[in-house]
Formats: structure tokens, sequence, C-alpha cells
């Protein structure tokens, strides 16, 4: 309902502040969605290789004070209000969710690329939010913050779950297929372009292009990969 509102505000005045919120929303539901089954796929991995689950550890009251912080963010964007007061709030919330992933025993599924690239989209999260604090003290680009939670947080958390879900909910054996790892490095490559582009270390074309460019190869990669297994039966000949 929130996204609904921000974006017809946007049509009405067209003033980008609101799509600038719906980004920081979009964070949000990487640390709803994400936060719940980041940790619970972790656990299940580890505890089915008979490794210590139990360091995987998720504290209750650090969801709902995260998400908190992180939506006053996001109505302080929406309603254009910068300076100190956001740049607190943005580092509150990237220091909740940096604490949140440091729970979740992220070395310990180093070797399993369909875990790790979820906690890596939460790592972009952390980043995205301390650029914007950042940015309120001029320190950095102003924009910079919005391609960490864009092409950054929420491409990689979204390939990051297709991967996932493609092999998953088809019945197939939850492993990467040859080349899956190509489209990780090229959608983490294309987001780590586009925020360098943005704090003026690449000249400005070439890295949109090139960022563009992977971003798109990721993709295609992805269409070319699964397009096959999503247009298929499930192999274990369930219904779906």
């Amino acid at each position: 309902a929130a996204c609904w509102v921000l974006d017809l505000l946007f049509h009405l005045s067209a003033s980008p502040r609101y799509l600038h919120a719906l980004v920081v929303l979009a964070a949000v539901l990487i640390l709803i969605i994400g936060g719940r089954i980041t940790p619970a796929f972790t656990r299940n991995w580890l505890q089915a290789r008979g490794r210590d689950s139990a360091r995987v550890r998720t504290i209750p009251w650090m969801t709902p004070v995260g998400l908190a912080l992180a939506l006053l963010v996001a109505l302080l964007v929406a309603l254009n209000i910068k300076g100190t007061l956001l740049a607190v709030l943005a580092l509150a919330a990237a220091i909740m969710a940096l604490l949140r992933l440091a729970g979740w025993s992220s070395w310990q599924i180093r070797d399993e690329p369909l875990l790790w690239i979820l906690h890596l989209g939460h790592v972009w999260v952390v980043l995205g939010f301390v650029l914007l604090a950042l940015a309120q003290w001029h320190w950095v680009a102003p924009t910079s913050w919005l391609h960490a939670l864009g092409a950054g947080a929420m491409g990689t958390t979204i390939m990051g779950v297709m991967t996932r879900v493609a092999v998953g909910h088809t019945g197939r054996a939850m492993v990467l297929p040859p080349g899956g790892i190509l489209l990780y490095a090229l959608v983490l490559a294309a987001g780590g372009l586009r925020v360098l582009t943005a704090l003026g270390w690449l000249p400005w074309l070439f890295g949109v292009w090139l960022s563009a460019g992977l971003w798109s190869l990721a993709f295609a990669g992805f269409l070319l990969l699964y397009g096959s297994v999503l247009t298929r039966s499930r192999v274990d000949g369930k219904p779906g």
C-alpha cells in the first residue's frame, strides 16, 4: 500500500523524492523477506551437512527495531527532510541491518553460492544506508545510495532469489547450474560499477553503459540458463 501511494504521489507531483522513497521501501522489503528466509535457509543448509547451525542467531527485537528505523528513513525521504536527522536514522538502520547479518554465520556458507548471494544482498542494503547518511553530510555524491540500494541490493537479491526458487520450486536439486556463478558476478559487478560511477570514480557515460550492459547480460543469462527449467513440468511429478 505504501508503494502504491508513493507511486501515485510521484505521478501527481513529478517529484523524484517519492521514487527515492520507493527505493528505500524496496530495501525494507529485502530486510523483511530476506530477514526471514536467509537465516532459515542458512540454518537448514548447515543442519543438512552436520555443521553447527546453532551459530545462526536471530535476535527477535532487532527485526522490529531495524524495520522501524528503515521505514522512518523512507518517510523522511518522501517528505524531503534532509540533514543530520536523516543521516542518524540511516546510520542506525545500517547498523541494525549489519548486526542482524552478523548473527547469520555468513562465513560458514561461503562454499554455497545459492546462500552467500542472499547474504550479499543484505550487505548492499547496509552500504546503501551508509551512503545515504554520508550524503547528508556531503561526503559522497547525493545519489550514490540510490545505486547501492537499486542496482546493488535489488539486483543482487532478485537474482539470488530467482536462481534459488527456479530449482527449488520445480523439484530440482538445490544447486547452481554451470555458469550460474557468472550471473552473480555480472550482477554484483553491475551494482559496483554503478555506485563507483555515482561517486565520480568512473566517467559517467562509460560507467553507466558498462553497468547497464553487465546488468542486461546477467538477466539475459538467467533466461538462457533457467528458461527451459521454468517452461517444463516439475521433475518430481508434483503439480506446478
